[in-house]
Parts: structure tokens; sequence; C-alpha cells
């Protein structure tokens, strides 16, 4: 081994503050930087991916509310209705001449729309 093969070991190699001589590749300085890059690309991903699935548990719940609410909807007109011919029910039933006849139809028809209520209500 000549100069050149001196030299060779010279770039192989780095003198460490106690003489010894150590490989390029172990320096501490690289490994760390190797580390930073690879925890930042892991930092990275998961950052994009949870981004990415929040989103797309958002448009799904927009999706949820709006299929959901005009059922919602229907259910109060459905209420509202039934009140008020309820109202106008009893108005007529309270003029005098029609006895109570009328009167026990419309309770045995309101509990029915009210026991039918609560069956959609709890399913």
């Amino acid at each position: 081994m000549g100069e050149s093969g001196k030299q060779q070991e010279v770039l192989r190699l780095q003198i460490n503050s106690n003489g010894s001589k150590i490989p390029f590749h172990s320096r501490i300085d690289t490994k760390l930087i190797v580390g930073f890059f690879i925890i930042a690309t892991i930092t990275g991903s998961v950052g994009y991916l949870s981004l990415y699935y929040s989103q797309t548990v958002a448009d799904k719940f927009h999706e949820l509310v709006l299929q959901s609410l005009p059922t919602m909807e229907s259910l109060k007109e459905i209420k509202v209705a039934a009140l008020n011919i309820e109202t106008a029910t009893n108005e007529y039933a309270f003029i005098p001449g029609n006895g109570n006849k009328y009167l026990q139809e419309i309770n045995e028809q309101k509990s029915k729309f009210n026991n039918n209520l609560n069956i959609r209500r709890s399913s």
C-alpha cells in the first residue's frame, strides 16, 4: 500500500477527539439528520392521513344530516296537521246537540295517534 492507499484510508476514516479512527457513516450528526428525516416523513404521512379521513368523516356526517332532516320535518308536519284536525274536531264536538259520541271517538283516535308516534320515536 503506497501513498494512494493511505489517502483512500484517510478519506474513509475520520479521527475523533480521542484520536481513534471511526468510520464516516457512523458519525452522530449523520445519524441525527437521517433520524430527523425519517420522523418528519412519518409525522407528515400521519398528518396527511388524519386530515384526509377527518374530511371524509365530515362529508359523511353532512350527508347523514341532509338525509335525516327531511324525515324529522315530515314528522313535525304530521304532528301539526293532526293537532289542527284535533282542534277543528273539538270545536265541532262541543257545538250543542252533537253529544259525547264524537268526543269519545276523538279521544280514541288521539290515543292511537300518540301511541303510533311513540312507537316511531323509539324505533
